[in-house]
C-alpha cells in the first residue's frame, strides 16, 4: 500500500511527522523518542501527501498479538508502521543536515 507521509522541521525546534491512517501509540512514541528535537509532534489522520488510506497502522508487536486495530481490521502490511516511522526519521535528519558525504559528526 502506498502511504503518503509529510515531515516538517520548523526553526530546528519543532519536528512534525504526519501520515494518513491511525498509527498506534508505540509508533508515535518511537517518533518522539528518536526525533532529536525539543518539540516532536506526530499527527495521524492527515492526508497531505497522497497515497492510500491504511486505516489502523499497528506496530510490529501489536500486529503479532492481534486485537482491535492490529488484526484483519487494518489494510497495511505487517511491519509497515515501523517503515513509515523510519522514513520520517530519515526525512527529519535530512532536514537537519545530518547526512554527510564524508565520515564525521554533523
Amino acid at each position: 500500500m502506498d502511504v503518503g507521509i509529510t515531515t516538517v522541521l520548523i526553526n530546528g525546534q519543532i519536528a512534525i511527522g504526519a501520515t494518513c491512517g491511525e498509527p498506534m501509540h508505540k509508533l508515535q512514541t518511537l517518533w518522539k523518542e528518536q526525533a532529536d528535537a525539543p518539540y516532536p509532534l506526530f499527527y495521524g489522520y492527515t492526508f497531505s501527501a497522497g497515497g492510500s488510506w491504511p486505516d489502523y497502522i499497528p506496530d510490529l508487536r501489536s500486529a503479532a498479538y492481534g486485537g482491535y486495530g492490529a488484526d484483519v481490521s487494518t489494510h497495511i502490511e505487517v511491519g509497515a508502521g515501523e517503515t513509515i516511522m523510519l522514513h520520517h526519521l530519515t526525512n527529519l535528519y535530512q532536514l537537519k543536515g545530518m547526512w554527510r558525504d564524508e565520515p564525521g559528526r554533523p
